[in-house]
């Protein structure tokens, strides 16, 4: 009696040259979409605390104060406070904004403010 082996070998060979190649191409796509840890980490992270202050009756509407944190620079930030329903209106930073500065906002419908 003969045994007919010549099916065993290419079914192998087979799954050998899938699995290097699922391999290949994973190692590949990790370089070329880069999923190392060296992500970049320059953006701020700061507390903002913001509140309202109703005992004024109308004198400070809303306190913004910056709590702790990175520094939010001039020029990289921007602010816009609306009514509720309002489109946003953002306002270009003219300052640094430091931890302890505070924005306190004196009359919402003329969008005037004071940073301390």
């Amino acid at each position: 009696m003969k045994q007919n082996d010549d099916a065993v070998s290419p079914v192998i060979g087979v799954i050998l040259t899938v699995a290097i190649t699922v391999i290949l191409a994973t190692v590949i796509a990790a370089f070329v979409f880069d999923f190392s840890a060296d992500r970049p980490t320059n953006r701020p992270t700061s507390a903002i605390k913001v509140e309202t202050i109703p005992e004024t009756h109308g004198i400070i509407d809303v306190r913004i104060q910056h709590s702790g944190g990175d520094r939010l620079v001039s020029g990289q930030w921007k602010l816009s406070i609306v009514p509720v329903g309002n489109a946003p209106i953002y306002r270009d930073s003219s300052t640094d904004f430091n931890v302890g500065d505070q924005i306190i906002t004196t009359n919402l419908t003329s969008g005037t403010g004071i940073i301390t």
